[in-house]
């Protein structure tokens, strides 16, 4: 019985190939692309699921003033928290702390190269996290001042095929000890680390003890807490409201004038459900994620949808066979299993080379998504599992209704000629071209959208000039005590128009810190992000001032005494005359001198927040320098010659400003590169669906096109009924989609302070673009069958 299903199902194949390669490929394309965003989403939801105890991790998040929701929340807490939870609270098991180094320099012998993820931490780390040691002991291997254990990858890269351990590593201006080699970091963790200092290393410090180890304060540290075994989140969060009044609410209310909130948030939801303020790393977004499983259900869906409109378009073909069958004794049970087999058959043929296209288009997904997927992860349990799916669900679901459509025939009405009346119904058909077609043209809106935010963020007017500005980091204090000199000695060169010194740029995180507003009625306490710079900032990065004046070399008190404000800080401090206001902030009492235009050096997703610039650069971690554009390398190569000059034992690294700033969309880029490629994916299955119908309808309507062409119409008159057959379906899928595009992309648009409208050109081009791609489909079948010869149409069977 299945060898004989099989060979008629063969035999069609082999009698109708174009339908054949048309729902092939149209189904290979679907589960190609629904396979890439499930190795993209299965990738997404694994994060930090690695770690055995993923389940009882959570991380410490602080607030300040802030309501029940985690707006406001910083993904940082004060250094005191971990030692006093772990030995306060009885279900807080363990608890490490994180303090990143940020980008250091790390030397071996003459090997001086400059590395991400160095991060302070404390031993508890290996009873936490599942981090293996290849090598050492983790209960003391972060026991001692100035011990050190480092990645594979990094032992390496400065010691080959040697044993580190044992031997030292200097790390910026400071020789640690290699205790022990651990596994490389997991690329699915929402931060990665590669050199693990020892936490004891910075307590050891008495200045670095008072400032932060003893201070409820500076929040600096990511703590992460290991709850026990039957502990609940809940029951450990009722009791902090508590532990900070004990400890810290006092001191917080003298230093910053605000109240302290803490939360506890679970590990595996850092990745995707966590936008605090100062995050380790950029992390994904479990909207996005939801929002590419939705396309690949639509682009699978169509692939689906082709398959079943072909079949029970071509079912009025198949009636005369349905029928014999019957009349020689084939039930409807076995007509079904028939059907269904060579839907099967097609599925099966189909995913084999959707998994040939995702292996060979994997890069290219890589580029596209940011991801390091490779063809192994296909063979991974989940995957694996989602292929077997894919098999049963699309095969059965292309297959099904096709499937009791062919075998409700009644052979007698068949046998007699009258099943093509019951077979000709195209109201189904009908049906699901307009929902192809009407979810292509949601993907095209959304496209459209996404790429017209991305261009409104990349080229609105930022209140700053950052084109053509290098950053050049800062590694040794002389580089900020003589600025000044060093900034004389760059402007030598005419290409070098401008250089500051200052904590950081637009796009940069800036710092945050509190000061003093001293009123008529004393002193009130405000928290704002500052600038921490020098005299020439606001010239270099293109500022511009609106009211007052800008910091001045002449004026010796403004080294000292003289504040810059933005327009958002005199609005939302309420600064009736802003000139005439007095601040104080770290022993230094002055005045503003100046009103700064507002300027975006947050995201335009944030609204401008207030801002305060003053002048300290001892605090300063970047020089920016403005170079004219013309022959910006030949300018670069000048500053790396005399970077070398100024600092001699740091390797010379830039970055650009425009670069850095346009960084902080890469989220929207990716999101715009693959709702195009997903709309065109979905154009194009949905295409093939309709030339197979367009085919069809030549094919079955042969006889007609001869007869009237006959009786005298034109072929422009003939070729004008088919196309304004489907053309209408796709107007009325347009009509369908335009208002869910609406209401999906608006609320898109509402996670963006600055944001696009949505014109009505962009829903008039979508509709126009599915239009011709509809009409291009299907005007090859047409035109050939209006000038086929009416006399051979006449007689065609």
């Amino acid at each position: 019985m299945f060898r004989n299903a099989l060979k008629i199902a063969l035999r069609h194949v082999r009698k109708h190939k174009a339908y054949a390669v048309i729902n092939i490929a149209g189904l290979a394309v679907g589960m190609a692309c629904c396979l890439l965003i499930a190795l993209f989403v299965r990738d997404e939801l694994a994060f930090d699921r690695h770690h055995e105890k993923a389940d009882r991790i959570f991380r410490l998040i602080d607030g300040f003033n802030v309501g029940s929701g985690d707006e406001g929340y910083y993904a940082l807490a004060s250094a005191p928290f971990a030692p006093a939870l772990k030995g306060e609270i009885a279900q807080v098991e363990d608890a490490v702390r994180f303090l990143p180094g940020r980008r250091v320099l790390v030397a071996a012998g003459e090997k001086k190269l400059y590395e991400d993820n160095f991060f302070y931490v404390d031993g508890s780390v290996f009873g936490i996290f599942t981090v293996p040691l290849v090598k050492g002991d983790p209960a003391t291997a972060l026991g001692e001042p100035n011990t050190l254990v480092i990645s594979e990858r990094i032992a390496a890269k400065y010691f080959g095929r040697e044993d580190p351990v044992g031997k030292t590593l200097r790390i910026n201006d400071r020789d640690f000890r290699v205790t022990g080699v651990m596994a490389d970091w997991p690329r699915s963790s929402h931060f990665a680390a590669d050199l693990l200092g020892s936490m004891t290393t910075l307590e050891s410090i008495p200045v670095w003890r008072e400032r932060f180890f003893d201070n409820w304060v500076r929040h600096e540290f990511y703590t992460y807490l290991l709850l026990e075994e039957e502990a609940a989140a809940a029951g450990v969060e009722a009791q902090l409201p508590g532990f900070i009044e004990k400890h810290a609410a006092a001191e917080v209310k003298e230093a910053l004038g605000e109240k302290l909130s803490s939360r506890l948030q679970p590990l595996t939801a850092i990745h995707l459900r966590s936008h605090l303020q100062l995050e380790l790393a950029p992390n994904g977004d479990i909207r996005y994620v939801t929002i590419f499983s939705v396309i690949a259900a639509f682009i699978l869906l169509i692939a689906c949808v082709n398959f079943m409109n072909l079949a029970t378009a071509r079912s009025a073909a198949r009636a005369m066979e349905v029928g014999l069958r019957k009349a020689v004794g084939a039930g409807r049970a076995e007509l079904v299993r028939q059907f269904l087999g060579e839907s099967f058959l097609f599925t099966a043929v189909a995913l084999i080379l959707a998994v040939l296209l995702v292996v060979i288009a994997l890069p290219a997904f890589n580029a596209l998504s940011g991801k390091a997927l490779a063809p192994r992860d296909l063979l991974a349990a989940g995957t694996a599992g989602s292929l077997l799916a894919i098999l049963i669900v699309v095969g059965f679901l292309s297959g099904s209704y096709p499937a009791f459509v062919l075998s409700s025939f009644q052979p007698v009405r068949v046998l007699k000629g009258r099943g093509r009346l019951a077979a000709g119904r195209p109201v189904l058909r009908k049906a699901l071209v307009v929902g192809q077609f009407g979810i292509s043209v949601v993907l095209i809106i959304a496209t459209a959208v996404v790429l017209r935010q991305l261009d409104f963020m990349r080229n609105r007017k930022l209140g700053f000039d950052k084109d053509h500005v290098a950053v050049i980091r800062v590694r040794t204090d002389s580089i900020r005590t003589n600025i000044d000199a060093i900034r004389t000695d760059l402007e030598r060169n005419p290409a070098v128009l401008a250089a500051t010194l200052a904590n950081g740029v637009p796009g940069q995180q800036l710092a945050g810190d509190s000061l003093d507003l001293v009123t008529g009625e004393g002193k009130k306490r405000v928290t704002v992000a500052m600038i921490y710079c020098d005299h020439d900032y606001v010239r270099t990065m293109g500022l511009e001032i609106v009211e007052g004046r800008d910091f001045s070399h002449q004026m010796g008190t403004d080294a000292k005494e003289a504040f810059l404000v933005n327009e958002a800080a005199v609005r939302a401090l309420g600064l009736a005359k802003p000139l005439e206001t007095r601040m104080e902030w770290n022993e230094m009492a002055g005045r503003v001198i100046g009103v700064v235009r507002d300027f975006q050096y947050q995201s335009l997703r944030q609204e401008i927040q207030p801002l305060v610039l003053h002048i300290a650069p001892r605090y300063a971690s970047v020089v920016a320098v403005r170079i004219r554009p013309e022959n910006v390398r030949d300018t670069l190569a000048y500053l790396e010659r005399k970077w070398k000059e100024y600092d001699p034992d740091h390797p010379f690294e830039y970055s650009f400003a425009d670069e850095t700033f346009d960084s902080l969309y890469r989220g929207e880029e990716r999101l715009g590169r693959i709702f195009g490629l997903a709309a065109g994916l979905a154009l194009v299955i949905a295409s093939l669906g309709l030339f197979g119908l367009a085919l069809f309808a030549v094919e079955t309507r042969t006889k007609e096109i001869g007869i009237r062409k006959v009786l005298g119409a034109s072929p422009a008159r003939i070729a004008a009924l088919f196309v304004r057959e489907f053309m209408l379906l796709v107007v009325l899928a347009s009509a369908l989609a335009w208002p869910a595009a609406y209401l999906l992309m608006g609320r898109w648009l509402r996670n963006f302070a600055y944001r696009v409208e949505m014109g009505p050109w962009i829903f008039v081009l979508s509709a126009g673009a599915a239009f011709a791609v509809a009409l291009l489909t299907i005007s090859a079948q047409t035109m050939r069958a209006v000038l086929a010869d009416p006399v051979k149409s006449i007689r065609y069977e």
